[in-house]
C-alpha cells in the first residue's frame, strides 16, 4: 500500500513545471517527499501548484493518512527565535551601559517568542488540522451519497 501511496503523490508532485529535483525516502513507516524547485521561480506560486497536485489526489489516498509539514517550518523558526532570544538576554538581564532603559522591551520582545513558537509550531496547525479533517469527511460523505 506504501508504495501505491507515495507513487501516486510522487506522480502529482512531478507535474509541477518547475520542479528540479523530487527525493523520496522511507523510514519506520513514514515517508518523505522532498521537492526542489529552479532557484529563478517564484516560490509560493509553485508551492500552490504543489498543494494544488495533492489536493487533487487527496480523495484516492487512504483516509488515514496524514500530511506534515513542521519538519520544514521548524528549523527556521526555532533557530531565528532562537537567535534573537540569545542576542536579546544581556538586555533582559540588565548588563552593559543603558540597558536598565532597553530592559523592559527585551523581556517583551523574548516573552513574545516563547508564547509565538508553540503557537506557531504546535497549536495552530493542530486547529488547522481539525478543521481540515472536518471538512474532508464531509466531502467524502458528499462523494459517497453522489455515487
Amino acid at each position: 500500500m506504501m508504495i501505491t501511496v507515495t507513487r501516486s503523490l510522487e506522480d502529482a508532485i512531478k507535474k509541477v513545471p518547475d520542479l528540479k529535483v523530487l527525493q523520496s525516502a522511507n523510514s519506520r513507516g513514514s515517508y518523505e517527499i522532498s521537492a526542489f524547485l529552479n532557484w529563478d521561480v517564484d516560490i509560493n506560486m509553485n508551492q500552490q501548484m504543489l498543494q494544488a497536485r495533492i489536493d487533487e489526489i487527496k480523495f484516492e489516498l487512504p483516509p488515514d493518512m496524514q500530511f506534515f509539514a513542521i519538519s520544514t517550518r521548524l528549523k527556521p523558526k526555532l533557530m531565528t527565535a532562537l537567535g534573537a532570544i540569545i542576542a536579546l538576554l544581556p538586555l533582559a538581564v540588565g548588563v552593559g551601559t543603558g540597558a536598565q532603559m532597553h530592559q523592559p522591551l527585551a523581556i517583551a520582545v523574548i516573552g513574545g517568542f516563547i508564547i509565538a513558537l508553540p503557537l506557531l509550531l504546535i497549536i495552530f496547525p493542530t486547529i488547522l488540522h481539525l478543521v481540515y479533517v472536518k471538512d474532508d469527511k464531509k466531502k467524502t460523505g458528499e462523494i459517497i451519497a453522489q455515487v
